[in-house]
């Protein structure tokens, strides 16, 4: 048809370029908004002056996670919402141009053009991290074989053959980014699970290639991160479950009689929708999920010990670590990070304490020269900087 009547499907033809062309432009628009954001955010969290270094990356990967999780999964959906039905005082928003879009449920036509744009972004999602810290690989190989000979002096090269900063607030923002997004939507949207698990099978490949390959030594961390993302995960599934109800309370099915809820100050739209029996299921999960999360993080460890105590009769307090002593760890080498506090020996701040100081008397060989001198050899006794590296500022 397009051949024999190129003039009669032009404008559909046109129509079509264009629409495709949107939709990879908004995938675009949308990772180039996330780095702007992640270097805009990293610099603001700088300005919060943490003490330790693993303060400053939890602080940047929480801010940076947030941002680009509203940008990827929630502008998209409030774009295209419309709350007029369900509160009326959204009114005002409507007629200044938010909130005035065309959908007011998850109908059949908000799969076809919201969910497809969340399906569109949540591959560029579970792609595109991955491949960027994989492609230090490469470039910093070639970077390396182009500058090798350009370099003026051994600190400089060094450096360069030294590699590049490994920095986890950039990967657990990632991670918990496509965390959440897979948890906002797939329980309508099932296929955004297959998109978590090509994100962190592939994370694992890439981060230990790159570790291996590229990067430095990274800094020893505290588990700061760690609790984050746990709590994170936490919020996140009940984030999850509260979605299902809701998507699951628009599927026509048979009413359940819960009186308890019947008492409750809800609105009527929302009460229709979780006592339908698809959502009815998920609400009781919700609930049994929420109790189960305030009791174990207020005093359910303590009855937990209590409980063990009274029937299995172990003692009060907890038993030993079993850390060895400081001279036997540090002569077995069983001792991670710095095990000196020689500020030398941090690859952070040597550079800046490395230079000798200059004395009154320069000529002078004996006194404080000799100290300097003294502390210049222990400094050479490091051989690689990177291994010394510490998560103390």
């Amino acid at each position: 048809k397009l051949d024999k009547e190129p003039d009669f499907c032009y404008d559909y033809v046109i129509n079509e370029y264009k629409l495709r062309l949107l939709s990879v432009g908004s995938v675009g628009a949308v990772l180039l908004v996330n780095a702007v954001l992640q270097v805009v955010l990293k610099t603001l969290a700088g300005f919060v002056k943490p003490h330790t270094i693993s303060s400053l990356e939890t602080a940047i990967a929480s801010r940076i996670f947030f941002t680009q999780w509203i940008n990827t999964a929630i502008i998209v959906v409030l774009i295209n919402a419309n709350f007029q039905s369900y509160i009326p005082e959204s009114r005002i928003l409507y007629d200044a141009g938010i909130l005035n879009g065309q959908y007011s449920d998850t109908t059949e036509d908000w799969f076809v053009v919201v969910g497809a744009a969340v399906v569109s972004q949540s591959i560029s999602a579970s792609f595109v991290p991955n491949l960027i810290v994989l492609a230090q690989w490469p470039v910093g190989f070639v970077k390396q074989h182009v500058l090798k000979d350009r370099q003026m002096t051994q600190k400089k090269l060094n450096k360069l053959f030294e590699g590049s900063e490994y920095l986890l607030s950039a990967r657990y923002a990632a991670l918990l980014n496509i965390l959440w997004v897979v948890l906002t939507f797939s329980s309508a949207i099932p296929i955004m699970n297959f998109f978590g698990v090509i994100f962190f099978s592939t994370a694992y490949w890439c981060d230990k290639a790159v570790l291996l390959r590229a990067c430095k030594k990274p800094a020893q961390y505290d588990e700061q991160l760690a609790v984050l993302c746990t709590n994170m995960m936490s919020v996140g599934m009940t984030v999850h479950l509260t979605l299902s109800v809701w998507f699951f309370g628009y599927l026509t099915a048979d009413l359940v009689d819960l009186p308890l809820l019947q008492n409750l100050p809800l609105p009527p739209y929302i009460l229709k929708r979780i006592v339908r029996k698809p959502a009815a299921a998920v609400l009781f999960f919700l609930l049994a999920y929420v109790a189960f999360e305030i009791i174990a993080r207020t005093f359910g460890p303590s009855l937990v010990r209590a409980l063990a105590r009274r029937f299995w009769g172990q003692r009060e307090e907890e038993a030993r670590e079993g850390n060895p002593p400081f001279f036997e760890a540090l002569e077995n080498q069983e001792i991670s990070g710095l095990d000196t506090y020689n500020i030398k020996k941090n690859a952070r701040y040597r550079d800046a304490f490395s230079s000798d100081i200059v004395t009154d008397n320069p000529d002078d060989d004996g006194g404080e020269g000799g100290d300097d001198d003294d502390d210049d050899d222990e400094f050479a006794d490091d051989s690689d900087g990177k291994d010394s590296d510490s998560g103390k500022r």
